[in-house]
């Protein structure tokens, strides 16, 4: 399965990216997150289609200095 995420909110400068791709490999996940100039942090997630449903439950709440608006 693959697809394709982008989170919107206080996602940039609070080490989301770092977070997602921890919680990515430990998944065995595989794929890319960057930040987007507009703000947002973008992530291709391509694997097991359960842990990457489960991988985007998380992002809903992502790190702890992140506010998440929106996945």
């Amino acid at each position: 399965m693959k697809k394709n995420i982008v989170i919107t909110g206080k996602v940039q400068g609070v080490g989301f990216r770092h977070w997602l791709y921890k919680a990515a490999v430990q998944k065995k996940i595989n794929g890319w997150v960057k930040n987007n100039i507009s703000g947002e942090v973008e992530a291709l997630l391509i694997g097991n289609a359960v842990k990457i449903d489960y991988l985007i439950k998380l992002c809903e709440k992502g790190p702890s200095s992140s506010k998440v608006i929106k996945v």
